[in-house]
Formats: structure tokens, sequence, C-alpha cells
């Protein structure tokens, strides 16, 4: 079904409609797929604490009298994650000429030599990896993305990582819900670091959206920090308040995560 899908976009999209060259290596076709709604083994996560949060306290309703639920931020340290992939691609990762020294997030020019992400080799097992996107648009910047890949769509995310964690003695993937009640304060922060739709969606339409909600971040009278500043500050009270000192980033706040 996921190449069958991803086959029916790529051949419905007219060759004028694509804003840079038409995606052919196997790798970044799927990402681009994704990137463009198309369901596939991929799911969005993001390196910056503050993107987790705006999607995780994000009001999904446009009814701004209907009750909010919790909201869910989801923390996952990519070491383990890293640790626990077939030793073949994981040492030839390291041997890689551009390997950048403590990285977990693998390169896409590295992926597509290696292997197909659709037909992996059957002896690696079921794994995890993350994956730098290419800079299809402002938007995948804008959100410091990255995307998580399952080496089996049917994996259940949360099962695989309790089996990594049984190996490397900690689970690296951490639930942090967010009460209903905190949320209005945290997208109140948020926006006094500048972080919005209009931020994290550049374009014309996500201005009006801002403005229209009444919360463009640029009318206020003060922001006290950069979003600089902004993630150090942020990243330092989530490791104080929910113990994540051997939590990294990669985070996700998406809920289809949940």
């Amino acid at each position: 079904m996921e190449e069958t899908l991803i086959a029916a976009f790529y051949s419905s999209v007219a060759p004028s409609q694509w804003k840079n060259t038409k995606p052919t290596g196997r790798w970044e076709r799927l990402v681009v797929a994704q990137h463009y709604g198309i369901p596939t083994r991929l799911s969005d996560w993001t390196e910056s604490p503050l993107v987790g949060l705006f999607f995780a306290t994000r009001r999904d309703s446009h009814d701004q009298n209907a009750p909010e639920p919790d909201g869910v931020l989801w923390l996952m340290q990519s070491y383990p994650v890293m640790e626990s992939q077939p030793s073949e691609l994981r040492d030839s990762f390291r041997a890689y000429p551009t390997y950048p020294y403590g990285s977990e997030v693998l390169p896409l020019d590295f992926l597509e030599p290696n292997f197909d992400p659709l037909d992996p080799d059957p002896s690696w097992g079921n794994f995890l990896l993350f994956l730098n996107p290419p800079t299809i648009d402002e938007r995948i910047a804008a959100q410091q993305s990255v995307f998580l890949y399952l080496s089996n769509p049917m994996i259940d995310v949360c099962r695989a990582c309790v089996t990594i964690g049984h190996r490397h003695l900690w689970n690296p993937l951490v639930k942090v819900i967010i009460p209903s009640a905190v949320k209005p304060v945290i997208r109140g922060k948020l926006l006094d670091f500048g972080v919005s739709i209009s931020s994290l969606f550049p374009g014309i339409e996500s201005i009006a959206t801002d403005i229209r909600g009444g919360f463009r971040h640029s009318d206020r009278a003060t922001r006290p920090h950069s979003p600089q500043q902004a993630f150090s500050i942020n990243y330092r009270h989530l490791r104080d308040r929910f113990d994540l000192s051997n939590y990294g980033w990669p985070l996700s706040g998406l809920a289809s995560m949940d």
C-alpha cells in the first residue's frame, strides 16, 4: 500500500508543479512524499524543544470555548536508537567521510546508496533511525525537522523502544503529559519567544492566521528572549522539571505520535 501511494503521488504531480528538480533518489522520494502528506513509514520529529512544545500545546479546534485535552510531548534519545541499528549500517556511517562526530541523525547522501528504504535487508531485523531531510521548503528549516524511519511500517514505536531499552538499560522514549490548564500559558510563552504559526509555517496565509487569532507575536510590546536563548532556557526547564538529563533530542510534540 505504501509503495502504491507513493507511486500514485509522483505520477499525479505534473513536472511544472515541482518547485525544484523532481526527486529521483529512493530516500528523497520517500521523504518528499511524507512531507506533502502521503502516509509513509516516516514520522515527523524536531530537534527543537520549542517546536515540540508548540505542536504539543497547539489548539486544534477553531471553537475557542471547546474544552482542550491534555497535550503530549514525546522525547527520544537518539544515541541508543543508533546503537540498536544493524552493525553493518552503524559501522559504515561511522566510517563515512563526512560523518559529524557525535551525530546520530543520518544524512540522505549516506542512506541513498546503502539500502532501499522500502525494502531493507530482512537479515537486519526491525530497527529505527533518524534522518535529516533535504530543505524542501522553508518549513523544514523553520521547524528544525528530522524524520524517524521505521524499517517495518507495522512496527509499534513504543514497543520497539522498550526492546531498545532492554538492551541499553533505559527506554530512549519518554512521554510528557502537559495538563490542558497550562497549555494556554505555554502558548503565550512560546509567542514571547517568537514561536508561532507564522514562524513555523512561513507564508502570507500563516501571518494572516496569527492576526486573525490575535496572536501575531511581532505585535507584542516585548520579546524578552531570542529563539536561541529560549532554546537554552526551555531545555534547562524541561531537564529540571522532568529529570531529562539522560534524554536528548530529537523530540516530537505531534499528537499523531501518541
